[in-house]
């Protein structure tokens, strides 16, 4: 559940950093992609995932302990993603291997 909690929470965080208007994303050609016009859309998925974390992470602290939890995860989610989205090591491959890893881990133990 601890791994489910870190994922939802991962992937709550980097939709809404996809989302942001403030990002500069690269296309295949290195350079900036053009902005689009309108509401970021993705922004309410993104809190959704957080939503989500921050429930299961309460399931299985309780209320106060699981809300410091997620706050001490949030915070190390997105400074792990603002500095390594831009640096591209943030794949889908990565992430998925890392979770898998992370829930054999948290099985055995």
């Amino acid at each position: 559940m601890i791994t489910l909690s870190c994922l939802f929470t991962f992937l709550g965080f980097w939709v809404c950093y996809r989302a942001s208007r403030r990002v500069a994303f690269a296309t295949a050609n290195k350079g900036p992609k053009p902005e689009e016009s309108g509401r970021p859309r993705g922004a309410s998925l993104g809190v959704m995932g957080l939503l989500a974390g921050f429930a299961l992470s309460a399931l299985r602290y309780g209320i106060g302990s699981g809300s410091f939890f997620f706050l001490i995860m949030l915070t190390i989610v997105s400074s792990l993603v603002i500095l390594l989205a831009p640096l591209g090591f943030m794949k889908r491959r990565t992430i998925g291997m890392l979770t898998i890893l992370s829930m054999l881990i948290e099985i055995t133990i």
